[in-house]
């Protein structure tokens, strides 16, 4: 009988391009962890309220909360949130309906990019074995049950 563990929790300061100083903001107001971003972002209109009690672009808000769901998958975490954003995934739902194949051009696109150099970008061997397991389970968001989270269990 296969059990899996939830998701992991990341301190907000861990995300990718997450500055000190708005780190800090979001530590003032009760906001430490991806678990709390989340809880208190579910809908747009929360938001844009955390946004304008910030005195920040909605954007921002946004873009950590992506982050926040993103590295809830223990096969991304912090270390490949980042990387999915940028290479146009917003959310664990798209992550889930996309082909490895579509995945993997966006990857390649985005690292060609900041690389230059296509003979160094991530293979698609390579990336079909990091991300095999990814799409192994699929259960409930704990944050919110409506929204179905896929990620392979801890093994």
């Amino acid at each position: 009988m296969s059990r899996s563990l939830p998701p992991p929790e990341w301190l907000l300061a861990q995300l990718p391009g997450m500055s000190p100083e708005d780190s800090l903001k979001l530590d003032e107001i009760g906001l430490q962890t991806t678990t709390d971003l989340l809880k208190q972002t579910q809908t747009l209109t929360a938001q844009r309220q955390l946004a304008a009690r910030l005195q920040m672009p909605d954007r921002w808000v946004r873009k950590w909360v992506a982050l926040a769901e993103l590295s809830q998958l223990p096969s991304i975490g912090c270390q490949y949130c980042g990387l999915l954003l940028h290479g146009g995934v917003t959310s664990v739902a798209q992550l889930a309906t996309m082909s490895t194949h579509t995945l993997h051009r966006q990857i390649l696109r985005l690292q060609v990019a900041a690389i230059q150099r296509r003979d160094r970008a991530l293979t698609l061997v390579l990336f079909l074995s990091g991300f095999k397991r990814l799409k192994s389970l699929r259960t409930k968001s704990p944050s919110n049950p409506d929204r179905i989270l896929v990620f392979s269990p801890y093994q």
